[in-house]
Parts: C-alpha cells; sequence; structure tokens
C-alpha cells in the first residue's frame, strides 16, 4: 500500500482519512442547494445516527472488520443526500446495479473519508456572520 500525500498551492492538504468538506453552512444564493462547509481535515468516526442512514443508503462506506467508521459528512449532509435521491432511487431501484453505481458515486462524493485524494474545492465562499468559515 502506498500513501499519496500533496498539498495544492492553496494550502490544502491531501491525503488518506482527510476531508475537503464537511457540513452545511450556507444556502446558495439562487438556488435551492446547500453549500458544504469548508474542512481540510481528519474524517470523524460516525455516529449512532449518522449509521443510520449509512447502512440504508451508503453501505459501501462501512469499513469491513472495524468496529467505527470513519466519514467526511454529518448528519445534515446525509439527510439531504437521502432527501435528495429519492425521486431518482424510485426509477433505479428495477435496475440493481443502477442503483448501487448511482449511490456509490453520490456516496463517496459526499462522505468518503479520503474525500481529499480524488476532490479538489476550486473556490470558496466566505459565510455570512461567521468568521474565518468559509464554504
Amino acid at each position: 500500500r502506498y500513501d499519496i500525500i500533496s498539498v495544492t498551492e492553496d494550502g490544502d492538504l491531501h491525503e488518506a482519512d482527510t476531508c475537503i468538506m464537511r457540513g452545511q453552512c450556507m444556502n446558495n444564493s439562487g438556488t435551492t442547494g446547500l453549500l458544504n462547509c469548508a474542512y481540510n481535515g481528519p474524517s470523524k468516526v460516525a455516529d449512532e445516527e449518522e449509521m443510520s442512514i449509512i447502512k440504508t443508503l451508503c453501505p459501501m462506506l462501512i469499513e469491513p472488520g472495524s468496529v467505527n467508521t470513519h466519514i467526511c459528512c454529518d448528519i445534515n449532509q446525509l439527510t439531504t443526500l437521502r432527501d435528495s435521491t429519492k425521486v431518482a432511487l424510485q426509477m433505479l431501484r428495477s435496475c440493481p446495479s443502477c442503483y448501487y453505481n448511482f449511490m456509490t458515486l453520490f456516496c463517496h462524493l459526499t462522505c468518503d473519508r479520503n474525500q481529499s485524494q480524488f476532490m479538489q474545492a476550486k473556490s470558496r465562499v466566505p459565510v455570512p456572520g461567521k468568521e474565518d468559515q468559509f464554504a
């Protein structure tokens, strides 16, 4: 196994077990979506409430043989993921492999403990009223 560590020009760390976002900070003006909080730090252990959603929507994120599952998302993001995919999942349930591939993509983008190894924040916006917090 090889660990890849790099630091981009903006100072973000790109290594195993490191997130680039976690939580939801603010509404995206002009859309109905929420912006995730910029977070350049270690993944966190999923709590019981988060695990209940992960077991249903994102079982591929459960670490085999481990007592704890580390994630780069929180309960708000998991709830948004569940609510945002309901319509698409109704159509995909008749094709189990389509359903699995669809959810694998969105689960990894939202919660994968190694986010920083395959995603990069291209821009950040200051969160109004919260000094030093960005989305």
